[in-house]
């Protein structure tokens, strides 16, 4: 789980800059470098493992702590970029 979120976290610092870059360049303003990248953290979605319609099965303490499914990991990115005219 914590491979998936640094993943999204990469992701979405990237996203972060590539779309203040773009926003600085329609003025032509030129971006010197970033100075601050803040996350805001958002839940991490897993998969409920169900009995049928409706019912979730009862977690087992002795149950193995792997699970088949897939996890949905979201990052949410706030860049401050210094600009130079």
């Amino acid at each position: 789980e914590q491979a998936a979120r640094s993943e999204a976290l990469n992701q979405a610092t990237a996203r972060a800059q590539a779309n203040g870059e773009a926003i600085a360049a329609a003025p032509g303003i030129h971006v010197v470098r970033v100075c601050s990248a803040e996350t805001t953290a958002l839940p991490v979605l897993t998969p409920a493992i169900s009995n049928g319609p409706g019912r979730l099965k009862k977690k087992i303490s002795n149950a193995t702590p792997f699970e088949a499914g897939t996890i949905d990991v979201r990052a949410q990115v706030t860049v401050t970029l210094e600009e130079a005219r």
